[in-house]
């Protein structure tokens, strides 16, 4: 399992920030986990998974207007 990198168009300005702060998104399916600098909302991550929703610890689905807290982990998972 490793990290990538995926580029997103961000839905606000991107400012700098430090290395830590960073969202995280684990894929369940294959336990994929990536990283994305800066601010990002549900709506940027579905671009490259479509077909899946993104649900917070509390397996809440999101709504894709949604931005997504630093140093916090939230799930893509297939939706059927």
């Amino acid at each position: 399992m490793g990290n990538a990198w995926r580029r997103l168009q961000p839905s606000v300005a991107v400012e700098e920030f430090e290395e830590e702060d960073v969202v995280k998104v684990v894929k369940v399916n294959d336990g994929e986990v990536f990283e994305y600098p800066g601010p990002v909302f549900v709506e940027d991550l579905m671009y490259g998974f479509q077909g899946y929703v993104v649900l917070n610890r509390s397996a809440t689905v999101l709504p894709p207007d949604t931005q997504l807290d630093f140093n916090e982990t939230y799930y893509l998972v297939p939706h059927f």
